[in-house]
């Protein structure tokens, strides 16, 4: 059974001309990392945050484990809610600054049904150990931690209902890179120990290309190519991947001049 069965799937924001996400259709593969790169603007986090119905779509359909939700009510969304959960990009606004970090970690829980609350702290503990952050770590706030421990924090806060699905959306483009790669392996070591699939939005050809099984490449709405992460290089065809190719930096290759401007400013911009 694949996690997401995604069908021409349309959504505008109210007032704007043309679709964010225009007829996009794809599917998530269990146990798989389905990368999706794209300029700012092409539609990545819009459909990221269709995809777990913060938003909801003009058409098309998304199906979970074979189950559509695509207009589900709120309360039909229990257990989807369980089983899809979301990493954003900025850890520090996405916690709750007057907030101790256990309230964060233990109120998805009660939210869910855990009343017992020693039962929540020992799982709140556990998904702690499981990020590789310390059991103090509950008494304290979101501004007493660095931006990868806060990044750990957030991934920790996904974790706690034990979900089969993370959807990442620039979960490291705001760390310098020795923190990137940390917050990486963590990410690569909870999909082998959780056995979860991600969705992993990035705008760095690097980062995709290491952490990801396929590609989405995403250009005014559009998925304009999927292609494996390994070959890449070779087996792109579509004019804009090969252009965000020639615009990323590449080990022993110069970088291509002659790409489009958008590509080269905003893509890749580490």
């Amino acid at each position: 059974m694949v996690p997401f069965n995604v069908s021409d799937l349309v959504v505008r924001h109210p007032d704007a001309p043309a679709p964010t996400v225009n007829a996009v259709s794809f599917t998530l593969i269990r146990g798989e990392t389905l990368g999706i790169v794209g300029e700012s603007g092409s539609g990545k986090t819009t459909l990221a945050r269709t995809l777990i119905r913060l938003l909801s779509p003009e058409s098309g359909s998304i199906r979970f484990e074979n189950e559509d939700i695509t207009h589900a009510r709120p309360a039909a969304l229990s257990r989807f809610r369980r089983e899809v959960q979301m990493v954003f990009q900025d850890p520090f606004a996405s916690l709750n600054p007057r907030q101790k970090i256990r309230k964060a970690l233990t109120t998805p829980l009660a939210v869910h049904g855990m009343r017992d609350p020693a039962e929540r702290e020992a799982r709140a503990r556990q998904v702690l150990r499981e990020t590789n952050l310390p059991d103090d770590a509950l008494e304290r706030f979101p501004h007493e931690f660095s931006g990868g421990q806060r990044q750990r924090i957030g991934i920790a806060r996904a974790l706690i209902l034990g979900p089969s699905v993370m959807i990442c959306d620039e979960p490291v483009s705001a760390l310098d890179l020795s923190t990137q790669a940390q917050i990486l392996n963590l990410l690569v070591a909870l999909k082998q120990s959780q056995n979860l699939s991600y969705v992993f939005i990035s705008h760095d050809l690097s980062v995709v290309r290491y952490f990801c099984d396929r590609v989405m490449v995403m250009h005014h709405g559009r998925i304009v190519e999927t292609v494996a992460a390994a070959t890449m290089e070779a087996d792109a065809r579509h004019p804009y991947t090969r252009a965000l190719l020639d615009a990323a930096p590449h080990p022993g290759r110069r970088k291509t001049r002659n790409v489009p401007k958008e590509a080269e400013t905003t893509v890749f911009s580490n």
